[in-house]
């Protein structure tokens, strides 16, 4: 007993107190944990006070209970962070009054409050054949509410409002003014489908209570403008000035591209530019990070030490313009990580401290996660301190620079070039080492987002380095000239538009390299955890065995992932999902080891609808696609194809003649993307079958596609035969028969009616629409299950009375419907937002 005390008294080592990285740690550790677990504000307090006090009286006696309380305290602490930042004081905030007062979605709302950033403009292009206006402008900006009417009188209100306005209202507002809205107010809805993206927990995490949504500037009336001299109003006018230079003085094709460089917009690229980026690995470079910032610190430091400003001076300059830099960003989490973390860095050499990379990264992380909670959630922030982590840790192993030789008395200039050749090549070299970490680090975390391993990103950015830098740097340039002396604006963008244009060549050539990166499905929820988590224990690890074991352990993960990621899934029997994606149609049949889409598209919203097909496939574990059926030459059957077959390796494109003759342009540019992708094209005709392994699939169709084929002008037959002479698909497995018939309806609906069986499950045909959905159909078909795909389920009533024996599945009332099918021939169905697994919204604490 007398040796308790010496051991309880034994010094903790240095590495386990709470220095500013680990703190940052455990505080974003809470707010996770208090996201997860709906953490009340009363108690992570209580938690933190009696942690902090038991833990005094502890530490002279067991240092070890002391730090484990200390370490609690912090994590509850940030736990309290974002209770309170989630907490709803009264009952007038946005988000419950939605919830309380559905009615109010349904019909327009007067708000009233202050913009609360810099308005954004951006275009909407969204997909092939879309009946609306391409490329219209729409501009995008947060309200922070005060007013609400939607009665006989205004209802005090609160909470952020995320404001969609369909046109170009960026010089009606302004950062600061109080302004009314007259629009639609709705929540953001649920995820429909399996694996797709929360956007309403995205908008609840960052604070956003609610959408407005404006049919036209005009909804906008500007009560109060902010003052003339308001600093929002200043950085406003700074950056909508901004804008309109590199509009006007650069080529059409780097417009897009420089503002997504220099400010962080990319609402106005077009979606192949910036598909571009994403596949060949550099789309880092368009989110504005560590790297815009450094590049704008060192080039603004170098500049003023040409004009002999002292060092203290140029520090405090530099690090200020950073931060207006940030501003002008709408303080985006990755610019001002960047800005916080050069201004830390600027004030350590002002005051001649030498300050490590760790506590730098650990204090700028607690000021963010003090100052905005929800930076935890944010996956470009955390790329961000990835990159700048890689940075110094390589620079905390780069040898320091040997003593320098006397210089010659008289050198020549070969010495001269000698000289600043071996200085490049000592710069580009480090940065490379910079790269290679940055790159290596975050890939991980960039396959866990995008789905992407990019190989010829590791290439392509190290190539980049030296050009990234130029080209940033002539941006400056022109944004200075252009707003200080407008008349040299076109001579100084020269030099910039030059840069942009190879840089957009470079990126699109990299992407063409189909080979060059690999699209994977959904790792798993542990795998990100672990794999930083064994990173960070090999960083701090005590001995170089443990270091070398624990670097193993990576590579092994690593390696079984890759290996998972590469495998096929296998799952016995047949299982359709029917996904909602408004209206369109967009059916996944899973075999044992074979995966086949039948129809991918929806009105208006095509890349969107490839997307939520994308995450369906991700989030089941497939990787390539055998086969996508199309039924016919309508849009919302066919638009999510292209977005489709830049996602995924497809083995087959089977559609009918009808499509390939078809003269609407956004065909015609598919058929070439595939020819492009060297994607075969199979023709069906009526009566064709295929085998994959227990599937039988047949094909039908009537042949209205040949009587308008063999007449001329085409456009007499397309509206009336398209529709009739859809391809009909039916699936026959384990004795049970589906039946996909696209928008068969019509005279072509009559001709095939005595070849359709028996079906278990029928998909609805043109959407649920009652000419297409008959009872003589009901009474051939005698479906079990018929599924609607459609955006609303407004012919519900009708549907019933054709199909009066049938279960009717509507996607816009049950999100995606899942039909299962055992081997040995049980059938199951499922909703995704069914009671049972209905994803509700959430409680506010």
């Amino acid at each position: 007993m007398s040796g308790s005390p010496a051991l309880s008294c034994i010094p903790t080592p240095r590495w386990l107190f709470p220095g500013p990285l680990r703190i940052a740690a455990l505080l974003i550790l809470g707010i996770r944990l208090a996201d997860a677990f709906l953490w009340q504000p009363g108690g992570c307090l209580l938690v933190a006070i009696i942690c902090l006090l038991a833990a005094v009286p502890l530490r002279p006696c067991s240092a070890a209970a002391a730090l484990l309380l200390l370490h609690t305290a912090i994590l509850t602490a940030g736990g309290l962070l974002w209770s309170v930042r989630s907490a709803v004081q009264d009952g007038r905030d946005l988000a419950l009054l939605l919830q309380e007062r559905p009615a109010w979605s349904a019909s327009s709302v007067r708000l009233w409050g202050t913009v609360s950033c810099i308005p954004a403009l951006d275009t909407v292009s969204d997909s092939a054949g879309s009946t609306v206006v391409a490329n219209r402008p729409r501009t995008t900006f947060l309200l922070q509410a005060a007013w609400l009417l939607s009665g006989p009188r205004p209802l005090p209100v609160r909470g952020l409002c995320r404001v969609s306005v369909d046109g170009d209202a960026a010089d009606r507002i302004s950062w600061g003014d109080s302004v009314e809205l007259i629009g639609r107010i709705s929540l953001p809805e649920p995820p429909r489908n399996p694996g797709e993206f929360d956007y309403a927990s995205y908008l609840r995490r960052t604070g956003i209570s609610a959408q407005l949504f404006l049919r036209h500037p005009a909804a906008i009336d500007v009560r109060q403008p902010a003052g003339p001299w308001s600093i929002r109003r200043q950085l406003n006018n700074f950056r909508q000035l901004t804008v309109h230079q590199l509009q006007q003085c650069l080529s059409t094709s780097n417009r897009a591209t420089a503002e997504a460089l220099l400010l962080g917009n990319r609402g106005r690229m077009e979606t192949h530019l910036e598909q571009d980026f994403v596949f060949s690995g550099t789309m880092h470079l368009l989110a504005i990070s560590g790297l815009h910032v450094g590049i704008l610190y060192v080039f603004i430091l170098r500049l003023l030490h040409m004009f002999l400003v002292p060092r203290g001076q140029a520090l405090l300059l530099a690090a200020t313009v950073c931060m207006l830099y940030a501003c002008l960003t709408d303080l985006r989490p990755s610019v001002l990580r960047a800005a916080l973390f050069i201004v830390f860095s600027a004030a350590g050499q002002f005051c001649c401290r030498d300050v490590r990379m760790g506590p730098l990264i650990g204090l700028t992380a607690i000021v963010l996660a003090v100052c905005d909670p929800s930076v935890a959630f944010d996956i470009g922030a955390w790329l961000s301190f990835l990159a700048v982590g890689a940075l110094g840790w390589v620079a905390e192993r780069t040898p320091p620079p040997t003593e320098r030789q006397v210089p010659m008395d008289n050198p020549g200039w070969r010495d001269r070039l000698f000289e600043l050749t071996s200085a490049c090549i000592r710069w580009l070299l480090h940065s490379y080492r910079q790269m290679f970490a940055v790159t290596l680090l975050s890939a991980p975390l960039i396959a866990h987002q995008f789905h992407l391993i990019s190989i010829t990103g590791l290439v392509v950015n190290l190539a980049l380095v030296p050009f990234t830098t130029l080209t940033l740097a002539a941006g400056y340039l022109f944004v200075a000239a252009a707003l200080l002396l407008p008349a040299l604006a076109p001579a100084a963008s020269l030099p910039f538009d030059a840069s942009l244009t190879l840089m957009n060549y470079s990126v699109s050539l990299s992407a063409e390299v189909r080979a060059g990166f690999i699209m994977i499905p959904d790792l798993p929820n542990w795998f990100l955890p672990v794999w930083y988590g064994t990173l960070a224990a090999s960083a701090f690890a005590s001995t170089p065995v443990r270091r070398h074991f624990l670097r193993l352990l990576l590579m092994l993960l690593t390696a079984q992932q890759l290996s998972a990621a590469a495998s096929i899934p296998d799952r016995p029997g047949l299982t359709c999902t029917v996904l909602s994606v408004g209206h369109g149609n967009a059916v996944v049949v899973e075999t044992a080891r074979r995966v086949i889409v039948f129809d991918a598209g929806a009105m208006n919203r095509g890349n969107r609808t490839a997307a939520t097909i994308a995450a369906f496939l991700w989030h089941r574990g497939y990787r390539m696609i055998d086969a996508i059926v199309i039924s016919h030459p309508d849009a919302d059957h066919y638009n999510a194809t292209g977005g489709l077959i830049d996602r995924f390796p497809v083995g087959q494109i089977i559609t009918s003649q009808q499509f390939v003759e078809s003269s609407a342009s956004e065909v015609q540019r598919l058929l070439q993307q595939l020819q492009k992708l060297q994607i075969p094209v199979t023709i069906a005709r009526h009566t064709d079958a295929l085998q994959l392994e227990s599937l039988d699939l047949q094909f039908l169709q009537s042949d209205l596609s040949h009587r308008s084929s063999s007449h001329s002008p085409r456009s007499e037959f397309t509206a009336t035969s398209d529709n009739a002479s859809s391809l009909t698909a039916l699936l026959s497995f384990a004795g049970h028969q589906l039946c996909f018939p696209g928008d068969l309806e019509g005279l072509g609906q009559q001709q095939l009616l005595p070849l359709l069986p028996a079906c278990s499950v029928l998909i609805s045909p043109h959407h649920g629409s009652p000419p297409a959905n008959t009872p003589q159909l009901a009474a051939v078909t005698q479906p079990q299950t018929l599924i609607v795909s459609a955006r609303d389920d407004r012919h519900l009533t009708k549907l019933k009375h054709a199909f009066p024996s049938s279960e009717i599945l509507h996607t816009s009332t049950s999100g995606a419907i899942t039909v299962h099918i055992t081997p040995d021939g049980q059938l199951h169905s499922s909703r995704f937002l069914s009671p049972s697994n209905q994803p509700q919204p959430r409680k506010l604490p």
